[in-house]
């Protein structure tokens, strides 16, 4: 049919085959390794959509998360994206201290053209080949153009219709792939950032992007750092 079922996903069997999703610090590679061992029913997968905007009490909410102290803040992993941000507290720029914020291009649909990742049962070049389409199409439009908002969520629509039921794109397989390796490229991103900038803070982590304090003398390095990743 058009849709992939499967009972159980093993986390380890959607990583994708490169050092990037690697942790360095010992704390952060405890997070890999909870994704690494974790084996999740289909069911689960689509119980287990994280809510962006609240951080209520997570512990209840969902049985599998992993929570670390990293950067300055709380940071929450789990099947369905990271949260983390500090609490309450105003951070503003100034003469010493500038905010950046990172935020991937197309991160998603990125992550799968790249490693060619697809749901099982669509062929892995047509499934690519539309994607890198729109992909390079909405590149070549500015982005004050309906156009490309448009094309930013058809890309990113894919990846939700592989999540869906009754979807024609359904492959939790692919959804988790796409997720959770998002998770740990970005992640070792803000390790670089943190570990190599002195001073540098993070103040607000999701599963697209993160916000850090870092002093002004390090924006080139920081600049470096991104570009290399």
């Amino acid at each position: 049919g058009m849709r992939t079922i499967r009972d159980i996903i093993e986390i380890k069997d959607v990583f994708i085959n490169s050092d990037k999703i690697i942790p360095k610090s010992k704390i952060l590679l405890d997070v890999y390794d909870f994704f690494k061992n974790l084996i999740v029913s289909e069911e689960e997968v689509s119980n287990e959509n994280i809510d962006e905007d609240t951080d209520k009490d997570i512990d209840n909410e969902k049985k599998y998360f992993k929570k670390v102290y990293f950067g300055g803040i709380n940071i929450i992993y789990a099947l369905g994206g990271i949260h983390g941000s500090l609490k309450s507290s105003i951070v503003e720029s100034n003469e010493e201290y500038i905010i950046k914020s990172t935020d991937v291009v197309s991160f998603y649909p990125n992550i799968g053209i790249k490693n060619k990742l697809h749901p099982a049962h669509i062929p892995q070049d047509v499934f690519i080949n539309i994607q890198e389409s729109i992909f390079n199409r909405r590149q070549s439009i500015p982005k004050s153009e309906p156009a490309n908002y448009i094309l930013k969520i058809a890309l990113n629509a894919i990846y939700g219709m592989s999540n869906d039921e009754f979807s024609f794109l359904k492959d939790r397989h692919y959804t988790l792939a796409i997720c959770i390796n998002g998770q740990l490229l970005l992640t070792t991103l803000f390790e670089e950032v943190i570990n190599r900038i002195p001073n540098s803070k993070l103040i607000m982590c999701n599963t697209d992007g993160f916000e850090v304090l870092i002093p002004r003398e390090y924006e080139n390095l920081y600049y470096e750092i991104c570009k290399q990743w």
